[in-house]
This record gives structure tokens, sequence and C-alpha cells, in this order.
């Protein structure tokens, strides 16, 4: 009887590793690709858009500013507001997918007119 269920854990085991190493192309368990195309417009004294080229597997993007504050978009731009005048501001991305993140990537420092 322990024999059987030695074998039966052994069993389960091995087909629950050869589930989880098994992958194809469409895995939905990959981690995003980081976003492209980087780019700041639109600078003002108070106010600036950033924008990115989308990843197909992106369910939605966070950005983070001066590495505070952290925001999550869906959209491929994001504008900012309430900037102050004269400040040197600095952001990075990551996708998302479902609760996987791309690696962050950095944005173009600005300064705010």
């Amino acid at each position: 009887m322990k024999i059987y269920f030695k074998l039966l854990t052994l069993s389960l085991l091995l087909v629950g590793f050869t589930g989880l190493t098994s992958c194809s192309d469409d895995d939905n368990s990959s981690s995003p690709k980081v976003p492209t195309e980087l780019k700041v417009s639109d600078v003002t004294a108070t106010s600036a858009t950033l924008s990115w080229t989308a990843n197909n597997d992106a369910n939605s993007y966070e950005i983070q500013i001066n590495d505070a504050e952290t925001s999550s978009v869906t959209a491929t731009n994001y504008e900012l507001d309430e900037l102050e005048m004269g400040t040197k501001y600095t952001w990075k991305i990551r996708a998302k997918k479902d609760e996987l993140y791309s690696e962050w990537v950095d944005g173009e420092a600005f300064t705010t007119l």
C-alpha cells in the first residue's frame, strides 16, 4: 500500500512538473515586452505629454515620474500637468499583462519651460 501511494504521488508530481515546463509561443504566462519608441512632446511650463508604442501583449502600462509617483494607464500616452516651471523630470515605464510586468525602461528626461 505504501509503495502504491509513493508511486501515485511521484506520478502526480511528474505530471505537474511536465505541465509547468511545457511552453508554446502563445503561452499567457510570459512577461510582456517593454514599451518602445518613448517620446516627450508638448512641453510647457506646467505640462508635458509622454507617449510610446503599444505592445500587443500588454493590458496596461505603469509610469513612474522622478522615481516617486506611479500611475497606471491603458492608453499609449500620458498627460502630465501641474508640473513645476523650470524643473527637470525623469520618467520610466513598464508594460503589464495580467499580474506580470516587463522590465522598467527609461524615457528621455525633460525640463519644463
